[in-house]
């Protein structure tokens, strides 16, 4: 018997790490788009909180305030000093739907329990990349309050982001874009 010598050439080693390289190279963009989307997704389930709770305190609010201009007047970000407010135990000692400014509607929106707390990023006034809006009564511009049916909205700044912004419609949902 001869002197046989097992090993992997060269040759085949290179062949593996092209193969292995060109692997990682595709499968990264595909991870990314993932995590976005992953992302998205759980940003749209706290819009359709936002917007169903915002449904719920303008009915409540019309109910007790007559005056047409009651909603909020422009398109209030959801941040968490608002969020701070309004689950403070001082917060809103009177009843907030009748001797509050529109301005304050985000803070009632946690101190009358509409709305669970939002884990925001930390340090943060954005959930998982994107900011949240209260959209005033018939909006028009802005960064995601831009149609008239408009609720609420999400919108992320980021650059790269694949999923920029989602609406929730009066009548329809969440509609993305």
């Amino acid at each position: 018997m001869g002197n046989k010598k097992t090993g992997f050439t060269l040759v085949e080693m290179l062949v593996v790490v092209v193969i292995a390289a060109s692997v990682v190279v595709l499968s990264v963009p595909a991870f990314t788009r993932v995590q976005d989307r992953s992302r998205f997704d759980a940003a749209k389930g706290l819009l359709m909180d936002l917007g169903m709770a915002t449904q719920s305190l303008r009915a409540d609010w019309t109910a007790v305030n007559s005056s047409a201009d009651t909603y909020p007047t422009s398109s209030l970000q959801v941040t968490s000093a608002a969020q701070s407010a309004g689950t403070s135990t001082s917060a809103f000692a009177t009843d907030p739907l009748s001797s509050q400014s529109s301005a304050n509607f985000v803070k009632i929106l946690f101190a009358k329990d509409y709305l669970r707390p939002i884990p925001f990023d930390s340090g943060t006034s954005v959930y998982k990349g994107y900011s949240f809006y209260v959209c005033k009564v018939n909006a028009t511009g802005g960064d995601c309050c831009d149609t008239k049916d408009t609720v609420a909205c999400m919108y992320n700044s980021g650059a790269g982001a694949n999923y920029k912004k989602a609406r929730y419609l009066e009548t329809s949902g969440i509609v993305r874009g």
